[in-house]
């Protein structure tokens, strides 16, 4: 995953954007959305780093795509507590130690907390009605 932290979004090609962000995955391992990926790469290369979005779902959650959009060192800062989070996980998967799954639910919370107190002043939600993360 390390490929979006590292892109220089301000000359990535589409497909450089497009393969970057496709290796990003949220903590179910679901990747971004089909019916959102467009405007979240799109988004990315024009400057506006995304940190969540969806398509829009009829059965649940929101019936409208959303795209949430952060500061660049906002975006950088979580991507590299998302990598943290995943590495963790992946230990905690691997040794079946219950205080190592314990150490990777409180970094996702920590992660979670964070994103939540950026509030609407920090983030914006953009709502989209085109094809195309999650």
């Amino acid at each position: 995953m390390p490929v979006p932290l590292t892109l220089d979004w301000t000359s990535a090609s589409w497909q450089q954007a497009c393969d970057a962000l496709a290796q990003l995955t949220d903590a179910l391992g679901t990747p971004i959305d089909p019916g959102i990926f467009e405007t979240v790469v799109l988004l990315n290369l024009l400057g506006f780093p995304t940190v969540q979005s969806c398509e829009g779902h009829l059965d649940h959650g929101t019936a409208y795509p959303w795209v949430t959009v952060a500061e660049q060192a906002l975006q950088r800062r979580y991507l590299q507590q998302w990598q943290q989070v995943c590495q963790l996980q992946e230990q905690a998967h691997q040794s079946g130690d219950p205080a190592a799954l314990d150490r990777s639910y409180r970094a996702l919370a920590e992660l979670q907390l964070a994103q939540a107190q950026q509030g609407p002043a920090s983030q914006a939600r953009a709502s989209d009605g085109s094809r195309e993360e999650r």
